[in-house]
């Protein structure tokens, strides 16, 4: 069985495995105020975005570059005489 495919399903997975997690975190993670929690959770949050955003745009821009070439590439092939001339006998 592979793993989940929809969005619906990895986010369900997620938020029943986040609960194993929170007793290793609170070792971690010492006692801090509401504020500063809400801090560095929003602060990771943004930081991960601009990461996933960051490699969006490089695959995005590898993508346009290999079409950009593509296209040379057939701009620059040799003029032949059209298909149905060329067979005409």
């Amino acid at each position: 069985m592979g793993m989940p495919r929809s969005t619906q399903a990895r986010m369900a997975i997620t938020l029943m495995l986040t609960p194993l997690l929170l007793p290793p975190l609170r070792e971690v993670v010492p006692d801090l105020p509401p504020d500063r929690l809400l801090h560095l959770i929003a602060t990771e949050t943004l930081i991960g975005a601009l990461i996933g955003l960051m490699g969006r745009l490089f695959f995005l821009a590898l993508q346009f570059m290999a079409t950009a070439a593509a296209q040379f590439v057939g701009l620059s092939a040799p003029a032949a005489p059209a298909v149905t001339t060329a067979c005409a006998t």
